[in-house]
Protein backbone atom coordinates (compact mmCIF):
# COMPACT_ATOMS: atom_id res chain seq x y z
CA UNK A 1 0.00 0.00 0.00
CA UNK A 2 1.37 3.47 -1.00
CA UNK A 3 1.69 6.27 2.05
CA UNK A 4 -1.73 7.97 0.63
CA UNK A 5 -3.18 4.77 0.56
CA UNK A 6 -2.43 4.06 4.29
CA UNK A 7 -3.23 7.26 5.57
CA UNK A 8 -6.48 6.79 3.82
CA UNK A 9 -7.27 3.99 5.28
CA UNK A 10 -6.28 4.38 8.87
CA UNK A 11 -8.18 7.75 8.52
CA UNK A 12 -5.07 10.11 9.61
CA UNK A 13 -5.43 12.03 6.42
CA UNK A 14 -6.78 15.81 6.85
CA UNK A 15 -10.45 16.22 6.42
CA UNK A 16 -9.45 19.46 4.61
CA UNK A 17 -7.67 17.63 1.54
CA UNK A 18 -8.79 16.98 -1.24
CA UNK A 19 -8.49 14.04 -3.13
CA UNK A 20 -6.57 15.61 -6.13
CA UNK A 21 -4.04 16.82 -3.18
CA UNK A 22 -3.81 13.34 -1.47
CA UNK A 23 -2.55 11.55 -4.76
CA UNK A 24 -0.65 14.49 -6.21
CA UNK A 25 -2.52 14.22 -9.15
CA UNK A 26 -4.98 15.84 -10.92
CA UNK A 27 -7.40 14.60 -12.80
CA UNK A 28 -7.71 16.24 -16.76
CA UNK A 29 -10.69 18.27 -17.74
CA UNK A 30 -13.77 15.97 -18.52
CA UNK A 31 -13.80 15.57 -22.50
CA UNK A 32 -17.27 13.95 -22.02
CA UNK A 33 -19.37 16.98 -19.85
CA UNK A 34 -22.68 14.62 -19.09
CA UNK A 35 -23.86 16.13 -15.23
CA UNK A 36 -22.18 13.41 -13.73
CA UNK A 37 -18.93 13.50 -15.06
CA UNK A 38 -18.59 17.21 -14.17
CA UNK A 39 -19.91 16.00 -11.10
CA UNK A 40 -17.90 14.17 -10.27
CA UNK A 41 -14.62 16.03 -11.74
CA UNK A 42 -15.50 18.70 -9.18
CA UNK A 43 -15.57 16.99 -6.42
CA UNK A 44 -12.31 15.24 -6.50
CA UNK A 45 -11.03 18.32 -6.20
CA UNK A 46 -13.46 19.44 -2.62
CA UNK A 47 -11.66 18.91 0.67
CA UNK A 48 -13.03 15.24 1.99
CA UNK A 49 -14.36 16.57 5.17
CA UNK A 50 -16.09 19.01 3.45
CA UNK A 51 -18.57 16.95 1.14
CA UNK A 52 -22.20 16.10 2.12
CA UNK A 53 -23.89 13.25 2.65
CA UNK A 54 -25.05 13.44 -1.27
CA UNK A 55 -21.36 14.01 -3.09
CA UNK A 56 -20.36 11.13 -1.11
CA UNK A 57 -22.94 8.99 -2.16
CA UNK A 58 -22.24 10.31 -5.79
CA UNK A 59 -18.47 9.54 -5.83
CA UNK A 60 -19.08 6.45 -3.92
CA UNK A 61 -21.57 4.94 -6.29
CA UNK A 62 -19.41 5.81 -9.09
CA UNK A 63 -16.20 3.92 -7.05
CA UNK A 64 -14.01 7.00 -6.92
CA UNK A 65 -11.36 7.78 -4.46
CA UNK A 66 -12.86 4.72 -1.97
CA UNK A 67 -9.92 4.34 -0.03
CA UNK A 68 -10.17 8.05 0.97
CA UNK A 69 -14.28 8.13 1.47
CA UNK A 70 -14.83 5.37 3.43
CA UNK A 71 -13.59 6.35 6.35
CA UNK A 72 -15.66 9.68 6.60
CA UNK A 73 -18.78 8.06 4.88
CA UNK A 74 -18.29 5.33 7.67
CA UNK A 75 -17.97 7.80 10.47
CA UNK A 76 -21.43 9.51 9.33
CA UNK A 77 -23.46 6.22 9.49
CA UNK A 78 -22.10 5.64 12.41
CA UNK A 79 -23.67 8.33 13.74
CA UNK A 80 -26.58 8.39 11.61
CA UNK A 81 -27.56 4.74 10.17
CA UNK A 82 -30.03 6.29 7.57
CA UNK A 83 -27.55 9.31 6.53
CA UNK A 84 -29.70 10.49 3.35
CA UNK A 85 -28.39 12.23 0.55
CA UNK A 86 -30.86 13.33 -2.46
CA UNK A 87 -33.04 10.08 -2.38
CA UNK A 88 -34.30 8.76 0.30
CA UNK A 89 -33.46 7.95 4.24
CA UNK A 90 -30.47 5.66 3.90
CA UNK A 91 -28.92 5.95 0.48
CA UNK A 92 -25.43 6.63 1.47
CA UNK A 93 -25.95 3.17 3.09
CA UNK A 94 -27.32 1.67 0.00
CA UNK A 95 -24.32 2.81 -1.96
CA UNK A 96 -22.21 1.34 0.36
CA UNK A 97 -23.92 -1.95 0.56
CA UNK A 98 -23.39 -1.98 -3.19
CA UNK A 99 -19.41 -2.40 -2.80
CA UNK A 100 -18.53 -6.08 -3.59
CA UNK A 101 -14.62 -5.52 -3.04
CA UNK A 102 -13.22 -3.68 -0.22
CA UNK A 103 -9.69 -4.66 -1.32
CA UNK A 104 -6.54 -3.93 1.08
CA UNK A 105 -9.34 -2.52 3.52
CA UNK A 106 -10.92 -5.39 5.53
CA UNK A 107 -11.18 -3.04 8.49
CA UNK A 108 -14.18 -0.54 6.60
CA UNK A 109 -15.67 -3.80 5.58
CA UNK A 110 -15.61 -5.24 8.91
CA UNK A 111 -17.28 -1.89 10.23
CA UNK A 112 -20.26 -1.58 7.20
CA UNK A 113 -21.15 -5.11 8.58
CA UNK A 114 -21.59 -3.76 11.60
CA UNK A 115 -23.32 -1.08 10.77
CA UNK A 116 -25.62 -2.90 8.13
CA UNK A 117 -26.43 -5.28 11.36
CA UNK A 118 -27.27 -2.24 13.15
CA UNK A 119 -29.70 -0.52 10.51
CA UNK A 120 -31.61 -4.03 10.25
CA UNK A 121 -31.90 -3.93 13.87
CA UNK A 122 -33.76 -0.75 13.85
CA UNK A 123 -36.64 -2.08 11.60
CA UNK A 124 -36.46 1.34 10.14
CA UNK A 125 -35.32 -0.23 6.35
CA UNK A 126 -37.39 0.45 3.46
CA UNK A 127 -38.19 -3.05 2.24
CA UNK A 128 -36.03 -2.14 -0.86
CA UNK A 129 -32.72 -1.39 1.30
CA UNK A 130 -33.50 -4.24 3.95
CA UNK A 131 -32.84 -6.43 0.59
CA UNK A 132 -29.52 -4.74 -0.27
CA UNK A 133 -28.49 -4.47 3.48
CA UNK A 134 -29.33 -8.94 3.49
CA UNK A 135 -27.48 -9.91 0.06
CA UNK A 136 -24.80 -7.58 1.14
CA UNK A 137 -24.58 -9.76 4.86
CA UNK A 138 -24.66 -12.66 2.61
CA UNK A 139 -22.13 -12.44 0.50
CA UNK A 140 -19.62 -12.19 3.43
CA UNK A 141 -17.99 -8.71 1.06
CA UNK A 142 -14.46 -8.28 1.94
Amino acid sequence: MTQIDTEAASGDHNDLTSRNELEGISWPEPEFASSLVVTCHRLRGKAVGQLTVEELRVLIGQRIGLRCLLPRALALLEEDLFAEGDYFPGDLLASLVRLNDFGELPEAAARLREIARRALATGNADPDLEREIRAFLARGAR
